[in-house]
């Protein structure tokens, strides 16, 4: 818990200076991000061409990405820090106005946050001295048959709230705080980018003065850049950090707030769903040829175990079979940046056919095998699958 004397002494401007350092870090990184490539890389693939120019090239987006997520990050440290700092002075504050009222009224508060005063009742001529501290219920003023305790109860409450404000303060920032790490490497994995997402919720959450609310999503753009121009620096800086997909999406914004809030998005996004694919395991081998001895091909005990998990499993298994296909292909379209439209289930099996039964013979009989070509119907802008089946 912040102790009185912690919260009368504490300089939020320390604070404040902190997430100054903290946002030029952020700015440096933003900056050598886009020297990486659009100047270095760029220029490098232009002079000269080569494996060795094409590996320089890929270490060098690795590198711009490992800026941008330091960007990001460091981004969210300042905005932390700030907001701390703007809550602990607030409490400071209504501590600071709690014992000024009390000293107006003659009552002394010692070091640990207890309202001391004197007794001049002769009523009572051996205990003078009297405190009281805010963390005992409150008393209500005219309950208590000594009205200079019932003030000094008053004052101590105070000061008790003021306390109170700045521990939860504290414990909430320290835990967004706690959770802003990142690895020493070169590279940044897309568990990186998925736990910076986290990280965002986490000092949106513990942030009160960035308010989502605030946001004129429903206004003209005119307005939402009165808007924007209203606010100062470091409110933009705020809003870039913990709403960055609200801020792309606003019309009327500076172009360099947006691209800066939507390459945030686009790369935390690609890297969720990058993972969620990741995270769909592939179907195993259905059919096994046949043994020497055993020609009939059967299918295989991974593809029984795979359908017996819940991936296909109940009637409708053959659809729930494409499903999973398609999302497959989905994601992976998300993650190129295209669009899928999926025209019909991306099946090329046809059906069983049967052939009408002879003059001779009215019994309808089972065609032969055919094998055809076909194409499913699932493109990515153009990109279709094709092979050849056979079907009975």
């Amino acid at each position: 818990m912040v102790t009185f004397a912690q919260l009368k002494d504490l300089r939020p401007a320390e604070l404040e200076d902190a997430a100054d350092g903290w946002h030029r870090l952020s700015s440096a990184a933003g900056t050598a991000k886009g020297r990486v490539t659009d100047e270095i890389a760029t220029r490098l693939q232009l002079a000269v061409t080569g494996e060795g120019v094409d590996a320089a090239v890929e270490r060098l987006h690795d590198l711009a990405h490992s800026c941008h997520h330091a960007q990001v990050e460091t981004g969210l440290i300042r905005t932390a820090l700030n907001g701390l700092a703007g809550e602990l002075r607030s409490a400071q504050e209504k501590l600071a106005d709690a014992v000024a009222d009390a000293e107006a009224e003659q009552f002394t508060v010692e070091s640990d946050g207890s309202v001391h005063w004197v007794d001049k009742d002769p009523a009572a001529p051996l205990a003078p001295h009297q405190s009281v501290r805010g963390s005992r219920p409150s008393v209500v003023i005219g309950s208590d048959p000594d009205p200079k305790r019932a003030k000094a109860q008053e004052y101590a409450d105070r000061i008790g709230a003021a306390l109170r404000e700045a521990t939860e303060a504290d414990a909430r920032y320290a835990r967004a705080l706690g959770r802003l790490h990142a690895d020493s490497d070169l590279h940044v994995s897309d568990a990186e980018w998925v736990d910076a997402q986290r990280d965002m919720a986490a000092v949106r959450d513990a942030a009160d003065h960035v308010p989502a609310g605030d946001i004129p999503k429903d206004k003209s753009p005119r307005e939402k850049a009165a808007w924007w121009k209203g606010l100062s620096q470091d409110e933009q800086a705020d809003y870039i950090a913990l709403h960055p997909a609200s801020v792309g999406a606003l019309d009327g914004l500076p172009a360099t707030a947006r691209d800066e809030a939507n390459r945030a998005v686009l790369a935390e996004k690609r890297a969720d769903y990058q993972t969620q694919l990741n995270a769909i395991p592939p179907e195993p081998l259905k059919i096994q040829p046949g043994r020497v001895g055993s020609p009939i091909a059967t299918r295989t005990a991974e593809w029984i175990a795979w359908t017996r998990s819940g991936a296909t499993r109940g009637p409708n298994s053959k659809r729930r079979s494409r499903e999973w296909a398609t999302s497959r292909i989905a994601l992976r379209a998300t993650i190129w940046g295209q669009k899928t439209t999926a025209s019909r289930a991306p099946t090329c099996w046809p059906s069983p056919r049967r052939a009408g039964g002879a003059p001779s013979s009215p019994t309808a009989t089972r065609t032969p095998p055919i094998t055809r070509r076909c194409t499913c119907r699932v493109r990515t802008l153009g990109w279709g699958i094709s092979r050849t089946t056979s079907s009975a």
